[in-house]
């Protein structure tokens, strides 16, 4: 036992602690001036470092530590170490606790095997790395939680493989803080990824394995890796939260812009509205997805109201020829017998879709008979058109 000891450094290498049960090594608030080495250290039973403080680095590279019947494997809540914590190649059987640890280099836990029987298997809640957090390769069997983390460097999981117990989080990164890049790029990840209220500089998944699950409001970012993804394949990456929100939308939107990517961003725009208002349910679902399926098609909710324009060509152009034929079965007449002047059926219907346009075309001729709810359904359509079109400019549509 070295509970409270203070010691210039400490040699543990390739040393065997076996206990029946309970705790096998004990140097809680220990304080080593120095480094520690724990490398490939044999430990059966729980080893505990809470409250340590290490003037250099903290070496457990190789380390086996297995829990035996104890829940909590490693125990290293709250330990300060000067330099890196090193757990790469480390196997650990049982929960690792690195709770409010404060590290002054990076975490490096490259390749290490954690395994937790239930709940959380690595939990570095409101830990603080001055460096990097690497877990490239790592197998992780039971959440990884870096909850309220501060971490200046980037955050690595390459390669890695994170597994949650039951239907919870895999990975939660909840309000934590990256200082520059998350590389979320694992080749298998069972459970959640919570990244509620986290901010990070970059986010690149390089297009890696999707969790099953998101969890992405009040999650902001400066820059995203757009070659990870297309614009489709990030859409339904925002749609694996099991809930809508608007924010998470809104965010990657703000981003594209930013970045250049002003079509992208439409684009993201027009999925958010159409999932927003896939969200009524009962008797108002159908009449607010028919409401949308207009809208998307006239102006693109707000974000491409250059569709409308197309509307009215496609408009004018079948009601010109509609005029024509009208005009010529002799079913569009003139109003008066003199001061008429000759038919023009474009310029009719310009005026009959554009209420503004004021050339007169429609005073002077009228329909007869059955055709007579033409000219009144085209002027129908061109003042509800021009009024989408309008609210579609001035953004009414894009609201959350």
């Amino acid at each position: 036992m070295l509970i409270g000891a203070q010691i210039g450094s400490l040699e543990a290498t390739w040393g065997n602690f076996l206990a029946g049960t309970g705790e096998a090594f004990n140097a809680d608030y220990i304080t080593v001036v120095k480094n520690a080495y724990l490398e490939g250290a044999r430990i059966k039973g729980a080893l505990r470092m809470i409250g340590a403080s290490i003037g250099g680095q903290l070496d457990c590279t190789d380390l086996r530590v297995d829990g035996a019947d104890e829940e909590d494997a490693f125990l290293a809540d709250s330990v300060k170490v000067a330099d890196s914590l090193m757990l790469a190649g480390a196997f650990i059987s049982g929960n690792t606790w690195l709770l409010g640890s404060q590290i002054g280099g990076q975490l490096n836990a490259v390749g290490a095997l954690l395994m937790s029987l239930e709940g959380t298997s690595l939990n570095a809640a409101g830990i603080s790395v001055e460096g990097t957090v690497d877990l490239q390769g790592a197998y992780i069997y039971g959440t990884t939680s870096f909850s309220g983390a501060h971490v200046q460097g980037e955050m690595n999981f390459k390669g890695s493989r994170l597994f949650a117990i039951g239907e919870g989080d895999a990975v939660d990164l909840s309000t934590c803080s990256v200082g520059r890049t998350i590389y979320f790029d694992p080749l298998e990840v069972s459970g959640r990824l919570n990244l509620t209220d986290a901010k990070v500089q970059t986010w690149d998944d390089l297009g890696g394995q999707k969790p099953e699950e998101l969890s992405l409001v009040g999650f902001t970012y400066d820059f995203i890796n757009v070659r990870a993804m297309g614009t489709r394949e990030r859409v339904n990456w925002l749609r694996l939260q099991r809930n809508y929100s608007p924010q998470p939308y809104a965010q990657l939107i703000s981003t594209l812009r930013k970045m250049g990517d002003d079509r992208a961003a439409d684009r993201v725009g027009i999925s958010s509205q159409w999932t927003r208002r896939r969200q009524p349910t009962g008797w108002r679902r159908t009449p607010s997805i028919l409401w949308s399926a207009l809208l998307a098609s006239l102006i693109g909710f707000g974000y491409a109201p250059a569709r409308a324009l197309w509307w009215f060509a496609g408009l004018l152009t079948v009601g010109a020829y509609g005029a024509h034929m009208l005009a010529r079965l002799h079913q569009l007449v003139p109003r008066g017998t003199s001061g008429t002047a000759p038919f023009n059926p474009v310029r009719y219907t310009v005026d009959l879709l554009f209420p503004i346009a004021q050339l007169r075309e429609a005073d002077d001729y009228v329909a007869i008979g059955a055709w007579a709810w033409f000219p009144f359904s085209y002027q129908l359509i061109g003042w509800l058109l021009g009024a989408i079109f309008v609210a579609g400019l001035t953004g009414v549509f894009r609201r959350s």
